[in-house]
């Protein structure tokens, strides 16, 4: 009797504030056609009904906390008026379920709102298609540019552009965020004006030190790797250093990696592939039972030594297939490891990010690198978590080096000087004991912990920069960088020769120092278009191609301050092939372009980049996509230019060709720029 006369009050509560109250008995519930008409009645017309094309279905997993203190805090930035953020959380950590939350939120308050999700891969689409339709409607998500909820490659994005307005997304995605700030993608994530843009990665430095700040407003990184293993949501790793006694200790590096081609002449030999090959065979050829089930992944160097592995261990009865972006069966092959028809995959620059595969077991870093980016995304591709699989076996080839040339270990990333064969990555010691019902094997005696060196270079040194990167903020050219250390003027902070080539490092801080100690003028953004000028009136030409490339380059200029490459090397050739039809020296006797070299198109396109384009890129001036196959004016460079100083420039260019040409036949047939 209570529990009624409480259900009366809510109900009496409910008609005194204005509502409509409909109750229902379960003998009545049971005739269905007046049901049907009562319901009508407390609906309304359908015509009256608010679309809400949203969920499908409620969430059936409990998010972590990280996840919650993410969600949160992406809530309370747009409440603040923060546009743009990247979230930085380690692979298996549920980044795209933050996203996927997100956006659901983000809906309940904009339902006709259009969501834009970018990846790199074919197989990050096709993954996050296949995550949002469980959640959402199909008819919402997936690759076609009508859709509600759309997901699609950089490169797709990139070629569809132009079929979307500025104003089509408000809330935007990027997976993998790190390759945002490349020329392409900077550009695509400009031209549109969202309400939110979201990064997320699990590696927010770049290989070109580049900054994801010039994209998202803030970083935001709530869990680390180590805290995601602790907190038991990324797989524990087991680690074993497999030692070699090849000698890398004189192969160079080009101030990220080692240089490719050295590397592969040491490397790639038959002692060190027949020593990784047997170690996996030891430790995984068989499980305790007999059964041969664990999965693994070997990074090697190059296709070469790929195929060298996948070959060995075949041979050894474990099934495995090499993988790499020039092998036609690859695609193929990762869908056989998927599904448990291969054991090992051994690849080359393929699978070391964005690829999604819980169950593999067993990383074997065969590939040595001074990236601590590439090796992180490397380890990611095991760190998930999956049904029966009680760690992550990490096998860290280790070679000799010298310290200028240490690569990355898991010792290294986790800052830990402690290692025993197989054991625990955050301790060094074995005293995590799931892996021994497998490895019984590993127990036939003691294992005593030592100390192993965890300095790399890059740990050091990494956010030191470069004489080359030096030159850039300075304005200057790297040889007048080289210039004042030889004679003594600045000092580097750090130094070392790999043959006959100097590497030297400084400090970020020293570039004020040396800026102020050379009476140098401070340039940036704001004084951009008076630097651009001021090159521009130095007239110092070795040779004529700087002038060619501008005036080919603002031939060609769209709207947006960029011009199709294809276009501008077009007309570029065209200025000197005409010349030597009309009998004219092509330019001074030091320029190599003879009709062969003009005729090949590979080397055209090296000589542009390396010599016109070069000079403007240093400087920050001009960029070339790739990607989009575009070469144009630097974003904040064509902000201030207008149509006067495009005509200024042209006429500036034109001038200077006459000049240049005074004494080598006169500037020739100039109608090729009008």
């Amino acid at each position: 009797m209570s529990k009624y006369i409480k259900q009366i009050e809510r109900q009496n509560a409910l008609v005194y504030q204005g509502y409509k109250v409909f109750r229902f008995s379960t003998n009545e519930i049971e005739f269905e056609d007046r049901m049907i008409e009562e319901m009508k009645v407390y609906l309304g017309n359908k015509e009256e009904f608010i679309a809400q094309r949203l969920l499908v279905q409620d969430r059936k997993y409990k998010l972590y906390e990280h996840q919650n203190l993410t969600l949160n805090q992406l809530q309370e930035m747009r409440k603040d008026g923060i546009k743009s953020t990247v979230i930085v959380l380690p692979t298996g950590t549920g980044k795209s379920t933050i996203a996927e939350e997100d956006i659901k939120l983000f809906l309940q308050e904009k339902p006709k709102a259009r969501v834009l999700i970018l990846v790199p891969t074919l197989a990050l689409k096709n993954q996050w298609i296949k995550n949002l339709t469980i959640t959402f409607s199909e008819k919402l998500v997936g690759d076609s540019i009508d859709k509600q909820i759309c997901v699609l490659t950089y490169s797709g994005i990139i070629n569809k552009k132009n079929e979307f307005k500025p104003e089509d997304f408000r809330y935007i995605v990027v997976d993998e965020a790190h390759h945002s700030v490349a020329p392409g993608m900077a550009k695509i994530l400009k031209y549109f004006n969202a309400d939110f843009l979201l990064g997320m990665t699990a590696t927010p430095e770049r290989l070109d030190k580049k900054k994801l700040e010039s994209i998202f407003s803030t970083t935001e990184v709530n869990l680390t790797l180590k805290e995601a293993i602790e907190n038991g949501i990324c797989s524990p790793i087991i680690i074993f250093r497999l030692e070699s006694n090849i000698d890398l200790s004189e192969v160079r590096f080009n101030g990220k990696d080692y240089i490719s081609g050295d590397l592969e002449k040491k490397i790639v030999v038959a002692s060190r592939n027949e020593l990784i090959a047997d170690t996996i065979d030891k430790y995984f050829g068989k499980d305790v039972d007999g059964l041969s089930t664990k999965q693994g992944i070997v990074f090697c160097v190059n296709v070469a030594h790929a195929s060298m592995m996948a070959k060995l261990l075949n041979e050894r009865g474990i099934s495995a297939a090499a993988v790499s972006g020039k092998d036609r069966d690859s695609q193929k092959n990762i869908e056989k490891y998927l599904n448990g028809d291969i054991r090992f995959l051994t690849s080359c620059q393929l699978i070391s990010e964005g690829w999604d595969a819980p169950k593999t077991s067993v990383i074997v870093m065969a590939r040595p690198t001074m990236s601590k980016v590439i090796y992180y995304q490397q380890l990611g591709r095991g760190t998930r978590r999956a049904d029966n699989k009680e760690a992550l076996y990490l096998i860290d080839v280790v070679d000799n080096y010298s310290f200028s040339s240490v690569p990355w270990t898991a010792n290294s990333l986790f800052k830990n000087p402690l290692y025993s064969p197989f054991g625990d990555v955050l301790t060094g010691v074995r005293s995590w004991n799931g892996e021994m019902i497998y490895l019984e094997h590993l127990l036939e005696k003691e294992i005593d912990l030592q100390e192993v060196d965890i300095e790399t270079f890059e740990s050091i040194y990494g956010d030191y920069i470069s004489s080359e990167e030096l030159a850039r903020e300075l304005f200057l050219s790297t040889d007048t960088i080289t210039a004042w250390i030889k004679k003594g003027e600045i000092v580097p902070d750090y130094s070392t020769k790999l043959g006959r080539v100097n590497y030297y490092k400084f400090k970020p801080e020293r570039v004020e120092e040396i800026r102020v100690l050379k009476n140098l003028k401070k340039r940036d953004e704001t004084t951009i278009l008076d630097d651009f000028w001021e090159f521009i009136e130095e007239g110092s030409y070795s040779l004529s191609y700087k002038i060619i490339f501008i005036l080919a380059l603002i031939k060609n200029l769209e709207k947006d301050g960029e011009a199709d490459f294809e276009k501008v090397k077009a007309d570029y050739i065209s200025y000197y092939r005409k010349r030597l039809e009309d009998g004219l020296p092509v330019d001074k006797k030091s320029c190599p372009y003879t009709t062969e070299y003009l005729n090949s198109d590979k080397e055209m396109t090296r000589n542009i980049i390396v010599n016109p384009f070069e000079k403007f890129e240093r400087k920050r001036f001009i960029y070339y996509g790739k990607d989009l196959k575009n070469i144009g004016f630097s974003f904040y460079l064509w902000q201030k230019i207008d149509s006067d100083f495009i005509k200024k420039l042209k006429n500036k260019m034109l001038e200077d060709l006459e000049n240049y040409y005074k004494d080598l036949g006169g500037a020739g047939d100039t109608s090729i720029f009008k």
